[in-house]
């Protein structure tokens, strides 16, 4: 939602907020390979960002989530993380977001 353009930016800075926060908790308490609160909390950061904040913002948080995600990937191979990862890398390095042609 904080992505959408359908928010005034301050209800969407909220909710992103809000997001970050249920995410790491549940990211945290997790003991199974679920890697779905760091894969969403990730993608979904960087692309509310980009609306937020613009490309230069989000493709600084987008190098921090791929070092955690390449952290995490040293434990084990995944290919959500993988993928997830180099998505991440290739906005940060080339500002070329998933969605654009």
């Amino acid at each position: 939602m904080a992505a959408s353009s359908r928010l005034p930016d301050l209800q969407a800075r909220a909710h992103l907020e809000d997001a970050l926060i249920l995410l790491a908790k549940l990211d945290q308490t997790l003991e199974s390979d679920d890697t779905y609160p760091v894969v969403t909390m990730s993608e979904g950061h960087v692309q509310a960002l980009r609306k937020l904040d613009g490309d230069t913002v989000a493709r600084v948080k987008a190098k921090e989530y791929v070092d955690l995600l390449e952290k995490r990937l040293r434990k084990g191979n995944n290919r959500r993380l993988e993928s997830a990862r180099l998505m991440l890398f290739t906005y940060a390095a080339t500002g070329r977001w998933k969605d654009e042609a």
